[in-house]
């Protein structure tokens, strides 16, 4: 199926409980926000996101609720620049101490075609996706969960934990449209597939053996990456050959839910 998709704002947040704005005041965003946003009216709307307190503290109740990963009093640097690179935002870290940096060429590019979207849908067209735009308040929270659960030698876990953090299901969707071939956790993967496959990976986990289980798995790895294929049997009582093959399984029939129409 396609998506049918309604834009609506660029960012629409609950406002998050005090635990989560109280941290999020703690990252230190840059002193130049005002200059960037006399740039043009794009450039306000998309610094206006990064400045916005709610979204980052949207982003730790997130990466708290379904990494079971917080800190307080995290030590988060926000650096912005404006190159010709591709890339819109790169966070790293771990354990809530790193950086994210965001590049406005692109991010302003993403804002004025998230912007052209809207227009079309308050037309009314009907609008739909073989796959959807991600907000750009997902994007944030994905590099924010990189500064929490730091990064990996199977890159499936990096992006994954990333993307499940995030709950960015347009890389479902991507995967699907690409006919992207459904391998096995333990076979090499290109970098575009490893965020789909993350993500089916810890859904899996969670559908199949809780919320709590994917908290305990998250709490061991990130103490020690090097623990991952223990930790993951450990979490579902499984050994590698059977859980490598009860991933493979239902992440397949998962998948199935995010193919677009022909």
């Amino acid at each position: 199926m396609h998506v049918v998709l309604a834009i609506g704002v660029l960012l629409a947040l609950q406002e998050p409980p005090r635990k989560y704005l109280e941290a999020a005041a703690a990252i230190e965003l840059p002193q130049d926000l005002q200059a960037w946003r006399a740039r043009s009216p794009q450039h306000a709307r998309a610094v206006a996101v990064i400045a916005d307190l709610a979204v980052w503290a949207r982003g730790l109740q997130l990466i708290d609720e379904r990494l079971g990963l917080f800190a307080a009093k995290p030590r988060i640097k926000v650096i912005v620049k404006e190159d010709d690179g591709e890339r819109i935002a790169k966070g790293g870290g771990r354990k809530g101490v790193g950086e994210v940096h965001f590049n406005l060429r692109p991010m302003v590019e993403y804002v004025r075609t998230l912007e052209e979207i809207e227009r079309m849908r308050q037309q009314g067209k009907d609008l739909r996706f073989r796959v959807p735009p991600t907000p750009i308040s997902a994007l944030i929270h994905h590099e924010l969960a990189h500064c929490f659960a730091g990064t990996y030698d199977d890159l499936w876990l990096t992006e994954g934990l990333a993307a499940f953090a995030a709950g960015e299901t347009a890389h479902l969707w991507d995967f699907q449209n690409r006919r992207a071939v459904l391998r096995g956790l333990d076979k090499p993967m290109s970098e575009a597939d490893a965020y789909a496959r993350g993500l089916c990976a810890l859904s899996w986990m969670e559908e199949k053996f809780g919320s709590a289980r994917v908290k305990a798995f998250v709490a061991k790895i990130v103490e020690d990456r090097s623990v991952a294929r223990k930790a993951l049997e450990e979490a579902t009582g499984l050994g590698w050959e059977a859980l490598l093959a009860q991933e493979v399984e239902w992440s397949r029939a998962f998948l199935e839910k995010f193919t677009p129409d022909e």
